[in-house]
């Protein structure tokens, strides 16, 4: 198992049984689970199940888009005109390849919003590839939120049925319970199916809650490292398309620890090597 960011693997091992907590400030980790999610399952084929709380087409088209290399943002451009432009305007935008869809009338003055279509080679991938997912080892679990006891008993079918090898958590608050509860559960669970299980958990300053002391919050912070056996904080560093992230291991029960860059590419939701990308 690899994130094919060399200088990343290098300091990671994703071989053993552990708990991985990936966490930042711009919740860009969620980002990191689809790209992860999409290297281990669609291009290195291990068995991978992906636990989200994302409508099943969206999740598909973001990995679909790190796949094949198509804007995030065309896609879903595409996915608002099959739903709310009308039968003429599709097949005009089709032949044209661009067109201005009015959207609303406010006081008299029309709003219109750009559109361009995939096009002809890049609809085929996606029709392909919503097959490839399916035929795959990704095994996609749509959940709004999921009893502790719930959540292991289907971990568990997953093994049985699958033998699962990595387990992606995109939010930690998809599970019905306290989050030291959580950990304990899948710090267990991680030895009892002998999987990597990696949990996405931001942390939201803007959450704080001034009705609770604040030292107590940060405590649970605190426990939630304590019980990871590795630790990722990831941090954006400009708000470009192609924009530098620091990956620092704040915590590594393997011994290595250290800080890396990648670059994130968002309209791909991809990370990639700085040098491989440029070279």
């Amino acid at each position: 198992m690899k994130t094919e960011i060399e200088e990343l693997d290098k300091i990671l091992n994703l071989q053993n049984p552990q708990l991985i907590l990936i966490t930042g400030i711009e919740e860009i980790e969620k980002k990191f689970i689809i790209d992860l999610a999409t290297k281990m399952a669609l291009k290195q084929n291990i068995p991978t199940a992906l636990f989200h709380n994302t409508e099943i087409i969206n999740i598909k088209d973001e990995i679909l888009s790190n796949y094949y290399k198509i804007d995030i943002n065309k896609i879903n451009e595409q996915r608002f005109s099959e739903k709310n432009l009308n039968k003429q305007e599709i097949k005009k935008g089709k032949k044209n390849g661009k067109i201005d869809v009015c959207i609303d009338e406010i006081n008299n003055k029309k709003i219109y919003l750009p559109y361009y279509f995939l096009n002809q080679e890049q609809q085929a991938k996606l029709e392909n590839g919503y097959k490839k997912i399916d035929n795959s080892k990704l095994y996609i679990q749509k959940i709004s939120t999921y009893e502790v006891d719930k959540f292991e008993e289907k971990c568990k079918i997953l093994k049985m049925d699958h033998n699962i090898q990595i387990i992606l958590i995109d939010e930690l608050k998809t599970i019905n319970s306290s989050k030291t509860n959580i950990f304990k559960k899948l710090r267990e669970l991680s030895k009892e199916l002998n999987v990597v299980i990696i949990v996405a958990n931001p942390i939201i300053l803007e959450n704080i809650n001034l009705s609770v002391p604040l030292e107590k919050q940060i405590e649970e912070y605190e426990l939630l490292v304590k019980m990871s056996d590795v630790v990722l904080f990831m941090k954006e560093l400009s708000e470009e398309k192609q924009s530098i992230v620091n990956i620092t291991v704040a915590k590594n029960i393997n011994g290595n620890i250290g800080k890396i860059e990648a670059l994130y590419l968002k309209n791909y939701i991809a990370f990639v090597e700085i040098i491989k990308y440029f070279s």
